[in-house]
């Protein structure tokens, strides 16, 4: 419990979205029984990791990630006490659980998820080509960030990174394991999360990502774990991020 256990783009060309992506990260779609409009499922070795559907309001068009809390509403009441906005009432989907849309301090917006049933939903195996692996958030203040973020799902901070004039890169823990890290927005970024996702090659998949028509604007960078990552907008202009090898 406490970490992002769904991510869900939102696109106007959910088709192209699913071409994009099924290329790039090796995911196959599956529409959700009796969604309309379809509901994609991104399955990476079978298993659902992600969803894609055409943009809705009054969720913004963009990734956005639903974190995993005991109960919606008493999570809803600490984020609203904390600076945070509900943008939309609590819902239930029968067999999936309740969510409820939400805005953080810096106007980010996030989902409430309560799961059902209540423990995390599957995962593929760590090292999954598409399985997503980490999340960063970029606000106008770390701690400030931290605070809310632990009020609501009991992170707990693991290591820093002094980044020099870009501040602090805090990592969060849940669980045990680090799953976020917290860093002040760039101005050329600005407020936001950024899911990222496995792959094989950094390089490669930057390259590739070139050719299916989006563009790498971030990267390839080393991070600790002898790792890369880099950032991507798609062709619908939504960033995300990839982390695996360099080459």
């Amino acid at each position: 419990m406490g970490g992002f256990v769904w991510h869900e783009l939102t696109t106007a060309d959910p088709d192209g979205a699913a071409a994009f992506y099924g290329r790039l990260l090796g995911w196959e779609a599956e529409t959700f029984p009796s969604s309309a409009p379809p509901y994609l499922v991104l399955k990476a070795a079978g298993v659902g990791v992600a969803g894609l559907c055409a943009a809705k309001a009054p969720q913004p068009a963009g990734w956005i990630g639903y974190l995993h809390v005991a109960d919606v509403e008493e999570a809803c009441r600490r984020a609203e006490a904390a600076g945070g906005t509900a943008v939309a009432p609590a819902e239930e989907m029968e067999g999936i659980g309740r969510m409820q849309l939400m805005r953080d301090p810096d106007g980010v917006p996030f989902v409430l998820m309560t799961p059902a049933p209540r423990e995390a939903p599957p995962r593929p195996p760590e090292g999954t080509t598409g399985l997503s692996v980490w999340d960063e958030h970029y606000g106008a203040d770390v701690e400030r960030s931290f605070a809310f973020y632990a009020g609501l799902a009991g992170w707990t901070k693991d290591s820093a990174m002094d980044m020099g004039e870009m501040g602090t890169y805090q990592m969060v823990a849940a669980g045990g394991r680090a799953i976020a890290g917290l860093m002040r927005a760039p101005e050329a970024m600005g407020p936001r999360w950024l899911a990222y996702f496995n792959v094989p090659s950094v390089t490669g998949a930057m390259e590739e990502a070139e050719r299916l028509g989006g563009r790498p604007f971030f990267g390839p960078q080393e991070v600790p774990g002898a790792m890369w990552i880099a950032q991507i907008l798609d062709p619908q202009g939504h960033p995300f991020g990839i982390v695996g090898p360099k080459g």
